[in-house]
């Protein structure tokens, strides 16, 4: 049973991380792997596509590293800040299939590298509480943030969910929010420094190109299985934002405090994403995926307090690998 394995104090299992990560994206090697994009809605997609189209696999190779190290991280993020009373596996489990799973669509590198440090952003905000002084924290939560949404400009409405954080968390101190906010614009401070002593300054725009689309054209464009799995990890985000609003007894306050934190980052990554779904006509879930993974690890964790729990975990993970594969061309999918 897959849920009271990675529910277990074994740190052993992240070594399947790895092998999960690379038997989903085997298949991009001679099947999904990019041959350059028509057109780059963000300046970071466009590199991405540049670096990918010389190496040898293609997207494979740092799509592998990025996920791997995206779903470690997470986990850590998890069991650090005491999501759960013990330390558990399901979040790197639920990270590698949904990233894998809602790449499908597009590469999205420039959004998982994003995540990296949307997650170590959001790990040093979470890490204040009672000290005198805070200031090195927030710093650098606030300049993994903006490096960010540098990557992904949506995720510039991070910078607000931040401020809401420390609102949430502090009593109000204005050198907190100016030193935080100083550290979002260093990377955009460097981005426009680095363009003008290049004379690139047409590149200055972090939106190179925008299209409208009806909103429901992602749905209406998407096949059966996909369907499925939007179907299956929207149940699970309905039952498991109860469970990060009201854990159980054994949780501690400040887990308790962190969980409605968190949930303010949840809300504003989703406004995120439907901001660029406005953009690009994509709707990119892969930058919903540290939120999705963490509120989801939440309520799976919790299996033993849920017997809907497990069915709605195994049907999302059988319609997830259904998907993969049918992606990858495996006959009668």
């Amino acid at each position: 049973m897959l849920l009271r394995l990675f529910t277990s104090r074994q740190p052993l299992l992240l070594v399947s991380v790895p092998l999960l990560a690379a038997l989903g994206l085997l298949p991009r090697i001679w099947i999904l792997a990019p041959t350059g994009a028509d057109w780059t809605a963000y300046p970071a997609e466009g590199w991405m596509a540049a670096l990918c189209s010389g190496l040898p696999l293609g997207d494979a190779l740092p799509a592998w590293v990025l996920v791997v190290a995206g779903a470690l991280r997470v986990n850590q993020l998890f069991n650090r800040h005491q999501f759960y009373p013990s330390p558990v596996y399901i979040p790197a489990l639920i990270y590698t299939v949904a990233s894998i799973a809602f790449m499908q669509q597009g590469s999205a590198l420039h959004i998982l590298a994003a995540n990296l440090f949307i997650v170590a952003g959001i790990d040093y905000v979470l890490r204040v509480s009672r000290q005198p002084r805070v200031l090195n924290e927030y710093f650098r939560g606030g300049f993994w943030l903006g490096l960010g949404a540098l990557l992904f400009p949506p995720f510039l409405l991070l910078g607000i969910a931040m401020w809401l954080g420390i609102a949430f968390l502090r009593p109000f101190q204005w050198r907190e929010y100016a030193v935080s906010a100083l550290a979002f614009a260093v990377p955009f401070i460097w981005w426009i420094a680095i363009l003008f002593f290049n004379d690139l300054t047409e590149d200055i725009w972090l939106i190179t190109r925008q299209i409208n689309t009806p909103w429901l054209a992602w749905w209406k464009g998407s096949n059966a299985m996909l369907r499925i799995v939007w179907i299956f990890s929207a149940i699970s985000l309905l039952f498991a934002i109860p469970r990060l609003l009201f854990p159980t007894e054994r949780a501690s306050n400040r887990a308790r405090n962190l969980a409605g934190v968190f949930l303010l980052y949840f809300f504003v990554s989703l406004a995120a994403v439907i901001g660029d779904a406005r953009l690009t006509g994509i709707w990119n879930l892969t930058a919903l995926l540290v939120p999705f993974t963490v509120a989801t690890g939440v309520w799976y964790a919790h299996y033993r307090y849920s017997l809907f729990a497990p069915f709605v975990f195994y049907g999302w993970l059988l319609s997830c690998i259904l998907y993969v594969a049918q992606c990858a061309g495996v006959p009668y999918l």
